[in-house]
């Protein structure tokens, strides 16, 4: 094998590759000539012309495989597998000094190593067993691409209430994931941790691109492959379906499979049916700032803060008291009905978080019932925040 590559391209397709493999977990560089896989033809015996093809990087970890390929020119097909730490290392630190590098595998001492090189230095990394990836298959579509940006936003809000990797064991691993399931012409991206929810609505018509199969009960896809996900979704117009039990997305640069959680996911049905008899509506700007200074002057031992919204003569107040300390801040002068709620600060600051600086309603009943929070700048968007009980 050998090659020359461009370094810009190089260290994006190793900073991915590197993002889904787990050390000791090795990844594979495949030198192949446009039209002529390396799979299909096989390695070079001899060196050749430079000629225009790619490299492609296959990286995996247990819930995910994926493929990534820049151009390059190849004077020898083949392949090679390495265990990748150095190699990523070495790359960033010369991305700004290195315009391109240059990949040959020699033989050494009966071995074989990758030796990269550039205009002054020369590196060896010794190779590992390829045979692993007989058995890594990364999984491609051969749908049309479109902009699924949108959906990727919806994903990452998504991410604000799915619960964390070490937060949900057995049946509850689905909670550390992102939901997607159709209802009544509309696509669902929810995520719950059990004490909030975001859920984001989209129109089904906006995702040409996205395959969901036939899978009645929608997809769950883990938490840990989300960064990889909606990144890929951002780079540009991409292809993503269902295939099996696998999410498949398909970029111009790559490709990944994602293994989907194999768990039902809760009915979050019964809570878009929600009717509340209170609404209370602020400036998002102003309800963050009180927010944050109950938090930050109440909360330094980063404790749970329980907050109570309240509605009066007097106007609208956030009160929150800890371990002998005690705030209070009037938020509105406008009066109105004697209401009051309590939630957990960090989780409402959460759900705010997810909107664009403009009014927020807040819907509830009474103090055991679950908080919906909206925006009318972003209609397709509800949160909800489970209650909490308050001093």
């Amino acid at each position: 094998m050998k090659f020359t590559v461009q370094s810009a391209d190089l260290e994006a397709i190793l900073s991915s590759a590197c993002a889904v493999s787990k050390s000791p977990d090795p990844i594979q560089i495949i030198a192949e000539r446009f039209g002529e896989p390396i799979s299909e033809v096989g390695p070079d015996t001899e060196e050749r012309p430079a000629e225009a093809g790619q490299v492609r990087i296959i990286a995996f970890n247990e819930n995910v495989v994926s493929e990534w390929r820049r151009p390059a020119e190849i004077r020898m097909a083949g392949s090679v597998a390495i265990v990748p730490g150095g190699l990523d290392r070495l790359v960033k630190a010369s991305k700004n000094s290195d315009a391109s590098f240059s990949f040959e595998t020699i033989d050494t001492d009966n071995e074989t190593s990758l030796r990269l090189s550039t205009a002054r230095s020369a590196h060896e990394f010794p190779s590992v067993s390829e045979a692993i990836f007989d058995r890594i298959v990364p999984g491609h579509t051969e749908g049309s691409r479109a902009d699924l940006s949108t959906l990727a936003r919806a994903i990452d809000i998504g991410r604000v209430a799915a619960a964390h990797r070490g937060d949900a064991a057995g049946a509850k691993i689905a909670l550390t994931g992102v939901h997607i399931q159709r209802r009544e012409g509309l696509v669902d991206v929810v995520a719950t941790d059990g004490k909030r929810l975001a859920l984001t609505a989209l129109q089904e018509d906006i995702l040409g691109a996205v395959n969901l199969g036939e899978n009645a009960g929608g997809i769950t896809i883990p938490g840990e492959a989300l960064n990889l996900l909606t990144g890929m979704m951002a780079a540009g117009p991409a292809h993503l379906e269902v295939i099996g039990n696998n999410l498949v997305l398909e970029g111009a640069d790559g490709s990944v499979s994602i293994r989907l959680i194999d768990a039902p996911y809760p009915d979050y049905g019964i809570l878009l049916g929600l009717t509340t008899q209170n609404r209370i509506t602020l400036p998002k700007t102003m309800l963050d700032v009180a927010l944050q200074r109950s938090s930050v002057s109440l909360a330094k031992d980063k404790r749970t803060v329980a907050v109570k919204m309240s509605r009066g003569d007097d106007g609208i107040f956030i009160t929150s008291a800890v371990a002998g300390q005690s705030s209070s801040e009037c938020v509105s002068e406008e009066p109105g009905e004697e209401v009051a709620i309590g939630f957990d600060a960090s989780y409402m600051m959460a759900a705010l978080s997810v909107f664009p600086k403009a009014d927020i309603n807040i819907d509830f009943t009474d103090l055991s019932s679950p908080i919906l929070v909206t925006s009318n700048s972003l209609p397709e968007v509800t949160m909800l925040v489970m209650p909490c009980k308050f001093n």
